[in-house]
């Protein structure tokens, strides 16, 4: 059987040949299969968009409860979401919010999957808490697991992670009223985090977003004021 050669020397034989010129047909073949079976899923797909709730709106929560970190709703951000599955060409698209209704809502829809799109309504850890309900449900949903959403949007928790796996990060010190004194004169494990002489500091929330009430603080000595000022901070 002949052989082609191909440049620097490189051999193929006819039927290799053969299938190197198929392939990128067969290739755009299952793509446009691939394609056509999306199609039809989305024609048959009911998705709902979940934002958070707002705990003052009737009916959202028994109870209101403090939040630990700053509350938004996302649900513009959550239509945008919507319009554009739409748009793909889903059949079935609701934007729904997250509270203490959305397992019925959810069952009235008869939601297939959901996209979460919510920071959550009230409480700590309240990021996972949107994923913690869907797993309950049963509902496949785009998103983090609820340990892992925990853990990201919890500062302190994610760089204890990376000192216990040997990455270098920012010496920090976690601080609450039940603790100490936000006083670092007064407090050993701040001598301990940061070496004599340390002046320039981040303050921050442990659990927060868009950068809301960090702080760049010159001194250790003007520190306490920035932080009981940041833990006071309604959210």
């Amino acid at each position: 059987m002949s052989a082609y050669f191909l440049g620097f020397g490189v051999q193929v034989q006819s039927g290799q040949l053969r299938n190197i010129v198929r392939a990128p047909l067969l290739r755009r073949t299952r793509a446009d299969e691939l394609q056509n079976m999306i199609g039809k899923l989305f024609r048959r797909l009911r998705v709902a968009v979940i934002y958070a709730g707002n705990k003052d709106t009737t009916g959202a929560v028994i109870h209101r409860s403090a939040n630990s970190r700053s509350w938004k709703s996302y649900e513009p951000v959550a239509r945008d979401i919507a319009a554009s599955l739409s748009r793909l060409g889903v059949r079935d698209v609701a934007v729904v919010p997250e509270d203490m209704n959305l397992g019925l809502r959810l069952k009235e829809l008869d939601c297939q999957i959901a996209w979460l799109n919510s920071g959550g309504v009230q409480g700590f850890s309240s990021v996972a808490h949107g994923p913690s309900m869907l797993e309950m449900f049963g509902i496949p949903y785009v998103g983090h697991d609820p340990m892992t959403a925990a853990m990201l949007d919890n500062k302190h928790v994610v760089k204890r992670q990376l000192v216990a796996a040997g990455i270098r990060t920012a010496p920090f010190v976690v601080w609450h009223p039940a603790f100490s004194p936000a006083d670092p004169r007064a407090d050993h494990t701040f001598s301990e985090a940061f070496p004599p002489g340390s002046n320039r500091f981040i303050v921050k929330p442990v659990s927060g977003r868009a950068s809301l009430n960090v702080h760049f603080v010159a001194g250790a000595s003007n520190l306490r004021a920035c932080v009981e000022d940041v833990f006071e901070r309604p959210v």
